[in-house]
């Protein structure tokens, strides 16, 4: 049996948004985990190509036409639908999209490589959690008596933390997460 209209309209378009898709994904990644300018060029090169497709006013219009016939197969019909309600926002003129990616771009980028000020110095997420760490309330040294390892270091948890093998919450507690039904 061969694929109806709107089966090869929804394969052909799969065919050609799917790898677009991939690629603003790999984009996004490296944005944010290597956070550069060239990372940032590349994410947005990628987004204008993917949604230079989504904005093709052809594709819109045979998905719209299609979207209105019956087809008969629910999946198809579902992937149809899929498909113009992910075009129909790219409906817009090609100065106005390149904009917003422009500005999704620049915003996203200003998140990812924010980085917080400590005396007027730049320092990462581990740096203030250090300095968390070691310091008490209101800037007062921390109370030794609390321990101040994290979770997984040689000296957590302390025996005295350790709940006795005869406590009525150690015995309630299930073997495994989550509990067997």
């Amino acid at each position: 049996m061969s694929p109806t209209p709107a089966a090869r309209l929804a394969a052909d378009l799969e065919a050609i948004v799917a790898p677009r898709e991939i690629a603003v994904a790999r984009a996004w990644w490296t944005a944010y985990t290597d956070a550069s300018p060239e990372a940032e060029q590349r994410r947005t090169a990628a987004e204008l190509a993917l949604r230079d497709c989504y904005a093709d006013t052809d594709a819109f219009a045979a998905l719209s036409s299609t979207r209105d016939g019956p087809d008969g197969d629910p999946v198809v019909a579902r992937q149809i639908d899929v498909l113009h309600d992910a075009f129909l926002p790219h409906q817009v003129t090609d100065r106005l999209r390149e904009r917003i990616v422009l500005l999704e771009t620049s915003i996203e980028s200003s998140f990812a490589t924010f980085r917080g000020e400590i005396d007027g110095q730049a320092v990462d997420d581990n740096t203030i959690l250090d300095v968390l760490r070691s310091s008490g309330p209101r800037g007062r040294p921390p109370n030794r008596s609390a321990p101040t390892s994290p979770p997984g270091s040689a000296s957590w948890p302390t025996p005295a933390m350790t709940p006795p093998a005869s406590s009525a919450t150690a015995t309630t507690l299930p073997s495994r997460w989550p509990p067997a039904s």
